[in-house]
């Protein structure tokens, strides 16, 4: 199933891509560097996912890259954050966030772009892997749900063998 975004104006699915949206110079050749590394270095990005994170993260850093991240910060950006600029923006929210997201900070961290007083990196990454599991887990419990109504089904007496009519060879 297809997650997608409406536009809060016209009630219809947005087409848009979140990489396609305008972002400034520096936003633009940041994402660029940061494309080339993870490609170059065998590392899984998203491009929709990736700009996402960016131009989220580029919001509570007034439109400049943002360089200071702690587990606090990735936990909202990953809670609130992208959806937020998602919505904003007529986008639908990327599936890969997580995966791209450590890949970003791994660009971030190679690099050594990230702030003085950012968390360590073991840290940062810690969140995006908390962040996953609870994902997981709801993904778990709605498949969870999903299983006890079968399991309801073949309770019925219908679905018992005694109810089944043999089946008889013709000859």
């Amino acid at each position: 199933m297809m997650k997608r975004m409406f536009d809060s104006h016209t009630r219809r699915a947005s087409t848009h891509r979140a990489s396609s949206i305008s972002a400034g110079p520096d936003l633009l050749r940041h994402r660029a560097a940061v494309v080339r590394w993870a490609l170059a270095h065998g590392h899984p990005v998203d491009r929709d996912s990736l700009a996402v994170i960016i131009n989220s993260a580029s919001v509570s850093a007034s439109g400049q890259v943002g360089l200071h991240w702690t587990a606090h910060s990735v936990n909202t950006l990953l809670i609130q954050g992208c959806s937020n600029w998602c919505t904003a923006h007529g986008v639908r929210y990327p599936d890969n966030l997580s995966r791209t997201l450590t890949t970003y900070l791994r660009y971030l961290g190679a690099y050594r772009l990230l702030d003085a007083d950012s968390d360590p990196m073991i840290a940062l990454k810690r969140s995006v892997a908390e962040f996953d599991k609870e994902d997981r887990e709801q993904l778990n419990q709605q498949l969870a749900k999903e299983s006890t109504r079968g399991s309801a089904k073949s309770r019925h007496p219908t679905a018992q063998l005694q109810f089944l009519a043999p089946v008889l060879p013709l000859h």
